[in-house]
């Protein structure tokens, strides 16, 4: 901390613009302006992306908010420069907001290369927001016992992280984040491929650093790290914690992971995805897949140094393919726990699904657990190597659980050893039948009990709670609840499309082209296909064609309300026609098609139950000519006609109606279109507003040049009109000039 605070930077206080509206205005000298007198940095950068170079230190000591809404501006350190550091603060805490960035290959000697947060007194912790933001490839160079973070590292303060991505960060401890004594909640987020940095010593012999792949977290000042719906992917540690490390300084300390995932982290010696130590654990809805670990714990390691102290629960939550590979020659400390090593605290399992895992030596489910109770769980074709010795026990279990009942088993034991144990003493030994891990649904992929599973109604008592199974969908269905983490449900996945003419005229025949599907895996007898067409569409009449075993009604008039039935792999393509009339003042139709699973079915995929349509109307309509006058020009101070230029690839919507004497009556307008300053080759795309961007190029162009062209452009139903610039890179300037109007 010392050495943070001799940094030879002066500090410097947040309020003002970066940028004038053009990329090239938005430079370091700029951000290094806007950082002065206090409030928020916003950035006018014309809107396409924009790199800025840091080359030195930001030191904030007062509460600043860095906002790149609305633009694409990356921070790029170089792979030279920390780029944000605090002060300590003597008279109140800071906040700090970082929202819509990138920061990118920030490097430090020591810790947080992007972001670093010096200790503050308990009475001002630093509260840290950040939203929306990509860390990439920066780096905390040195490794060390306690240093790290190659993104974000703080000592003492309160985290909040939204919708982020950490991607090929590194750090002695936490690749992505390290912290000491932070309370930290993660929402929404995702770690891919950061990684520690080597350990100093040998991890099986007492080295020092390398933990926690993502994130590294040494207590949270008697608080919690929370995550929630974030993703943990391809993480690496080189000693402890592939994902995170957690060691905290007992309750009501708390790490609590809600509808997370955590695929293909790799730990060295404990806990391929997660690390945790001294206070509460809790996991719900989160699936552990293919994480790694040579020591114990394939997914989690879990213990206490001081007794009580590590609650752990874990319930409707997946443990699929993870491993705990083993040093061989073995001699039963490594290769322990391929899903789960407990040490001893007391633990709750119910309703948790442990299948296909690896122990180099025991308990391909579950290692320990001499205070854990297993409750409605399943634990199936696990697998233990016992070392290479040709024993062919404990490859569920190790140890033999308190029974919380109505538990399974796969396989059987092995009746030849009685070292070989039961999970619970009075599971039952039965294939579940399990599906492969998918996506059924929910936030996180699941192994799904197939139709006949032992594990479905297995349930008899106790059972809700859980109110839901891992996917969020509600226990029971049926009689009684499943045992395992996902509650079998019958389910059939529809989807709806729905296609018409290319336009709408009075008095003229219009036609939809709807089509449903079932994709499985069970037939939905019953579905209902709704569609309420347009008021100004009268006469419709429709005819619906069954394929692939499905049947629907033959055909109808007015809207469609039709029971159809739709077994797995069956289609129906419907034919709707009528006469448009009635328009008035309307300039488009809408129409949206539904299907509905049966009443007790799922579909795992709503999304695609719907579909919509708008369709523009076509008119006879009179030109009226008007003086020349100029409608937009973006080299003008920002406003809604005026800056900043058009960013490459961003649509912009322009008001039309009411300036330049253009009725709000009008339909289209005749302009002159002009470019200038473009900084690549591209061309400029009009449609009215509230429509999907059109294919149509008005205006093709070269890097630098002036172009200009006449055109007759559309205006949306609240007389706007929507602009693309479609260049690869970069951004234009763009006058438009009306002359003439149609209505």
């Amino acid at each position: 901390m010392l050495a943070a605070l001799a940094w030879g930077v002066p500090p410097v206080h947040a309020g003002g613009i970066v940028g004038t509206g053009t990329p090239g205005s938005c430079t370091e000298a700029a951000l290094d302006a806007a950082l002065a007198g206090g409030g928020t940095v916003t950035f006018a950068c014309g809107g396409g992306p924009v790199v800025i170079p840091i080359t030195s230190t930001k030191i904030l000591s007062k509460s600043t908010t860095i906002d790149g809404t609305g633009q694409q501006v990356t921070l790029d350190g170089g792979g030279t420069t920390k780029m944000f550091l605090t002060t300590y603060q003597l008279s109140s805490g800071l906040t700090l907001v970082f929202r819509q960035l990138t920061l990118r290959n920030a490097r430090a000697s020591d810790q947080g290369a992007a972001i670093e947060l010096v200790w503050q007194e308990p009475t001002r912790l630093t509260q840290l927001v950040v939203e929306d933001v990509t860390f990439r490839n920066n780096v905390a160079a040195i490794s060390h016992a306690d240093w790290g973070g190659g993104a974000i590292y703080g000592v003492t303060g309160v985290f909040t992280i939204r919708r982020s991505t950490f991607v090929g960060n590194r750090g002695a401890n936490g690749g992505a984040i390290g912290t000491i004594a932070v309370q930290i909640t993660i929402e929404d987020s995702r770690f891919e491929d950061n990684a520690t940095l080597p350990v100093v010593g040998d991890p099986f012999n007492g080295g020092l650093g390398g933990h926690g792949g993502a994130i590294y977290i040494d207590g949270t000042n008697l608080g919690a790290l929370t995550l929630r719906r974030t993703v943990f992917s391809g993480n690496r540690a080189t000693n402890l914690g592939g994902a995170i490390h957690s060691w905290m300084y007992g309750l009501p300390s708390a790490f609590v992971i809600e509808d997370c995932t955590f695929a293909n982290n790799a730990g060295t010696t404990n806990g391929g995805a997660i690390f945790h130590m001294n206070g509460r654990l809790t996991v719900s809805g989160t699936t552990f897949s293919g994480n790694t670990v040579v020591g114990q714990g394939g997914a989690l390691w879990e213990g206490e140094a001081d007794a009580g102290q590590t609650p752990v629960s874990i319930f409707n939550s997946t443990f699929s393919g993870n491993s705990a590979t083993g040093l061989r020659p073995n001699s039963g400390s490594t290769g322990l726990g391929g899903a789960i090593r407990d040490n001893g605290n007391p633990t709750t399992l119910s309703h948790v699904t442990i299948a296909g895992n690896h122990a180099d030596w025991v308990g391909g489910g579950i290692v320990g657990g001499s205070r854990a109770t297993l409750r409605a769980s399943i634990l199936a074709d696990n697998t233990a190597a016992n070392g290479g010795n040709p024993w062919d026990i404990q490859r569920n279990c190790s140890t033999t659980l308190a029974d919380g009942g109505f538990n399974l088993q796969w396989p059987t034991l092995n009746p030849s050893d009685s070292n070989d144990r039961r999970c619970a003493a009075g599971v039952t030994f039965a294939a579940p039948q399990l599906g492969a891990l998918a996506d059924n649904g929910g936030p996180t992929a699941t192994a799904a009990p197939l139709a006949g599973s032992p594990a479905i109604d297995a349930v008899t008592s106790g059972c809700p709670p859980p109110a839901t199974d891992q996917r969020g969908y509600a226990r029971p269905y049926g009689l009684r609840c499943d045992a395992g983490a996902v509650e079998w449900r019958q389910s059939a996945d529809l989807a709806v499309t729905l296609s018409s003419g290319p336009a709408a005229a009075e008095g003229q025949a219009i036609s939809w082209t709807i089509g449903v599907t079932n994709a499985g895996p069970f037939a939905a007898n019953g579905a209902l296909v709704t569609d309420d067409f347009p008021s100004t569409v009268s006469g419709v009449t429709w005819t619906c064609v069954p394929a692939g075993g499905a049947s629907c009604p033959a055909s109808g008039s007015g809207d469609i309300a039709a029971s159809v039935n739709l077994p797995a792999g069956g289609s129906l393509a419907i034919e709707a026609l009528g006469t448009v009339s009635g328009l008035g003042g309307i300039r488009q139709l809408t129409d949206t098609v539904t299907v509905a699973v049966p009443a007790g079915m799922d579909d795992p995929h709503p999304a695609d139950n719907s579909a919509s349509l708008t369709i523009p109307v076509e008119r006879t309509m009179s030109f009226y000519t008007l003086s020349p006058c100029r409608l937009v020009d973006t080299r003008k101070a920002a406003g809604s006609r005026g800056g900043p230029a058009l960013a490459a690839g961003v649509a912009r919507t322009f008001p039309i109606a009411g300036a330049c004497l253009v009725p709000s009556t009008a339909w289209a307008v005749s302009l002159n279109v002009t470019v200038t300053q473009p900084t690549a080759m591209g061309n400029i795309r009009l449609f009215p507003g509230g429509t999907p961007s059109s294919l149509t190029s008005s205006l093709n162009y070269a890097a630098g040049a002036t172009r200009a062209n006449n055109a007759i452009a559309a205006l949306g139903s609240a007389g706007d009109l929507t602009v693309l610039a479609n260049q690869a890179s970069g951004s234009v300037h763009l006058i438009l000039d009306v002359n003439g109007y149609f209505e």
